[in-house]
């Protein structure tokens, strides 16, 4: 008796274990979530976004070989304070750019009349520049430490300047300014550690160089 008793135990035990076991062995595919679609990761690749050049920028671009925008952070040009920034000016474009290993630094005020572009240059040359100098409508001396020139028309002003030893005036207005048949007021041109030159308009409408520069 004791032996069949035995045997009822010991059968039992292996039913249990076996149940158990059963149990137990689950594959891992019955919880994991399955992904709804194959992953390209591929398309993770970031992408630099480029940025828009402005119109100027396309346009200098197009006519050097080698040109950077990416200057204006480092470079000394920053500092420079320019009288017309402060008188209600409708547009002011600042370039900070290189242009064949040159660098240039480029200004563009627009107006609302010809009032406010004249008191806006006049107030300029009350403190022209750096050494905040004053200077007179035709007076032959250095007004920078770089080369630079100047032109006023009736609505705007325009600047450019360089550390080089001159600016090729006619061909920087043909790329910066390329509208046809602008009357100019006054154009400002002077080489590096030079002297103004200055160019007027004629009662008829016509610029004329300074005779005394």
């Amino acid at each position: 008796m004791k032996k069949h008793i035995s045997f009822l135990f010991l059968g039992l035990a292996l039913a249990s274990c076996q149940h158990e076991q059963e149990v137990e062995t689950i594959s891992t595919e019955e919880f994991l979530p399955k992904a709804q679609r194959e992953y390209d990761y591929s398309e993770d690749t970031i992408q630099e976004v480029q940025k828009e050049l402005s119109a100027t920028q396309k346009v200098i671009k197009s006519n050097f070989n080698a040109v950077g925008f990416e200057i204006n952070k480092t470079s000394g040009m920053n500092a420079l304070i320019f009288m017309p920034d402060r008188l209600g000016h409708i547009k002011n474009e600042k370039l900070i750019f290189s242009a064949d290993s040159v660098v240039y630094h480029y200004r563009h005020w627009q107006f609302k009349d010809s009032l406010q572009t004249m008191n806006a240059f006049y107030n300029w040359l009350d403190c022209f520049m750096e050494q905040c100098k004053s200077i007179r409508i035709n007076e032959n001396i250095n007004g920078s430490y770089d080369a630079f020139a100047v032109w006023v028309s009736n609505s705007s002003i325009y600047y450019l300047s360089s550390d080089q030893k001159n600016i090729n005036k006619s061909q920087w207005e043909s790329i910066l300014i390329p509208e046809e048949a602008i009357e100019w007021n006054y154009i400002m041109h002077q080489a590096k550690q030079g002297r103004i030159e200055w160019f007027m308009k004629k009662p008829e409408n016509e610029l004329q160089k300074n005779p005394e520069s």
